[in-house]
């Protein structure tokens, strides 16, 4: 349990007990049961990666893809998702870097979205040989007001994906000695009401 939540957010754990626990409650055995593989699988990718400081960048998609659709069912389908990225697949990153990023964007900046979809859009692109750009961009309610709630909320203790983070972000560091670069931006509209959050990290690569 310590090495998974090394590398997992337990509150992620706890919401995706919960919601197995009401699907069966609500009699939706199937939707449990799709639900516990994919769970399962997630696990089971998660702990193959543990003791690897890198992983292809085609692992960390499907890693992705699977942790999204969890999400989504997790949210009745409200949650949409892309992920647009490279053709050049050999080529490797700390493994579930993406993932705490994505999580934030989910909790703190769609799951109080109260109208309209909720989405998330990832993209990656190959900046030179030694380095990957990937941005993260939701719809969600914004980092200011995201702080309001969290001020409201009992803990305020900082985010375990945030610590999470930035222990992976220290292993790739150690492992490559080069700096990630982590930029955030506020998205507005032309009122200066905010429309979301984009998030672009800098990862250095390995080839394969």
């Amino acid at each position: 349990m310590i090495t998974l939540k090394s590398q997992m957010n337990p509150h992620f754990i706890f919401n995706t007990l919960n919601s197995i626990q009401s699907l069966i409650r609500f009699n939706k055995n199937k939707e449990a049961y799709k639900y516990v593989n994919k769970f399962a699988t997630l696990l089971r990718q998660t702990l193959n990666y543990t003791n690897k400081g890198f992983i292809t960048l085609e692992n960390e998609i499907e890693l992705l893809t699977n942790y999204l659709e969890m999400e989504k069912m997790r949210l009745d389908g409200q949650l949409t998702f892309e992920i647009h990225t490279i053709q050049q697949y050999l080529i490797s990153i700390p493994y579930m870097i993406i993932q705490p990023f994505v999580e934030n964007a989910i909790e703190h900046g769609l799951l109080h979205k109260k109208v309209g979809e909720k989405k998330i859009e990832i993209k990656f692109e190959l900046v030179s040989e030694q380095l990957l750009c990937c941005t993260v961009t939701d719809n969600g309610i914004g980092r200011e007001k995201a702080k309001e709630i969290r001020k409201k909320q009992l803990h305020l203790k900082p985010l375990f994906s945030e610590e999470i983070t930035q222990n992976r972000l220290d292993t790739g560091q150690r492992l490559q000695a080069q700096n990630f670069g982590v930029e955030y931006i506020d998205l507005k509209d032309n009122l200066d009401k905010a429309i979301g959050t984009q998030v672009k990290i800098s990862i250095p690569i390995n080839t394969i």
